[in-house]
């Protein structure tokens, strides 16, 4: 699951910084798109960090035998 969640965020920023990179090149010019592309890429990279480092929190803080419930009633 942790390993799906990473890889929706990586594509997300990844679609996110050249959407944002491909307008302002367009817009702009090409070095204010890439700029904007990058600075894009490197908060977002920040912002799976923080995401990476929660989840392990969370999973660190439920007990041994909580950790899959699903399909117990």
């Amino acid at each position: 699951m942790k390993a799906l969640v990473n890889l929706v965020l990586f594509v997300f920023a990844l679609l996110n910084a050249s959407f944002i990179a491909v307008v302002l090149a367009e817009m702009v010019s090409l070095p204010v798109g890439i700029g904007a592309g990058l600075v894009t890429m490197v908060i977002e990279a920040l912002g799976i960090h923080f995401v990476r480092k929660a989840m392990a929190a969370s999973a660190a803080q439920q007990p041994a035998g909580a950790a899959d419930s699903k399909g117990q009633a």
